[in-house]
């Protein structure tokens, strides 16, 4: 069996082979990286890594659950200067996600809300909160961040859209 189509703005290649248990094994790329695992089709059991290369954020996500009750370990990620660690929830078309101090809720329409508290790499730390719609690239908010040489931390407004880069 073989799935294509497109995922959050990225193409989706998964080709599966099912065994004589009703076992479905999964490879093929999923959110711009690779991804392997095991679908079984009793129970919709689902067990599988996926290394999504989206944009500046690359990650390992070990994902275990049911399509609509989802637990992801991320681990091995990092967006730019900033280490990322945690763990991510899906449950009933809903994402909530508390990663190296970044916590992220969204809808699903992949719309929500994001605060950071002490989201810290490359000497830079970042506090703040605001809106997220991932289908349309914003984010905005307030952003506090301190900055090595700096002596006051910076703050202010963010609006930006990462995917017509601009903001």
């Amino acid at each position: 069996i073989a799935m294509t189509g497109t995922f959050a703005q990225k193409p989706v290649k998964i080709n599966a082979v099912i065994d004589a248990q009703n076992v479905l094994a999964l490879s093929g790329n999923l959110l711009g990286g690779p991804m392997a695992g095991t679908f079984a089709l009793r129970g919709t059991k689902l067990d599988a890594v996926i290394r999504p290369n989206y944009g500046a954020a690359k990650l390992t996500v070990a994902l275990k659950g049911t399509p609509t009750d989802l637990r992801g370990v991320i681990s091995k990620g990092e967006v730019g200067p900033f280490p990322l660690r945690g763990v991510a929830y899906w449950k009933d078309g809903e994402l909530a996600a508390d990663v190296s101090g970044l916590r992220v809720n969204l809808n699903k329409q992949f719309k929500g809300t994001w605060k950071a508290d002490q989201f810290a790499g490359a000497g830079i730390s970042l506090t703040g909160a605001g809106g997220l719609d991932l289908t349309g690239g914003d984010v905005t908010g307030v952003l506090t961040a301190t900055v090595p040489g700096l002596s006051k931390p910076v703050s202010g407004a963010l609006d930006l859209n990462y995917l017509q880069q601009k903001g």
